[in-house]
């Protein structure tokens, strides 16, 4: 289910013109995601509602199935009573091909690797036809989620 949560909101964002995805791909305790933030919304706001409506579906779920989990997050901060985001996600902004494409394999191989052992069988086909240089898309390779075991 915690799964579902990051996915529905990834898929509100791109129906509500927020942003395109590119590539993502969710790991046992982190996601990656690489995409380019719509014209007129800033990356901060973006991520600010990816983060902010995840950790509010998760805290709804976990109180419901799973409240022990729920109360290895509780922090008791100043702006917030439950954590379930690392504070500083890496950003990365791509301006090449180049960039773009090794960070576009880094997301598709990234469950192949040894110790995360998600095999892998195929290979990915970029579709870069469509990359301009003036575009600016953002990766983020450690998008990590504290809840482990989803």
């Amino acid at each position: 289910m915690i799964i579902n949560i990051l996915f529905w909101n990834v898929h509100w964002l791109v129906n509500n013109k927020k942003c395109t995805i590119n590539a993502f791909v969710i790991m046992p305790n982190h996601f990656h995601l690489l995409w380019k933030i719509s014209d007129g919304f800033e990356r901060k706001d973006v991520q600010g509602a990816l983060f902010s409506f995840t950790a509010h579906e998760f805290k709804k779920y976990l109180k419901k199935n799973d409240p022990l989990l729920l109360e290895k997050h509780f922090v008791n901060k100043s702006d917030r009573s439950f954590q379930f985001w690392e504070r500083e996600s890496m950003v990365k902004e791509c301006w090449t091909k180049k960039f773009f494409r090794q960070k576009l394999n880094y997301i598709h191989f990234n469950p192949c690797q040894p110790h995360w052992n998600h095999c892998c069988c195929w290979r990915p086909r970029h579709q870069l036809k469509n990359f301009k240089k003036k575009d600016k898309y953002y990766i983020y390779p450690c998008f990590k989620i504290i809840i482990q075991n989803f």
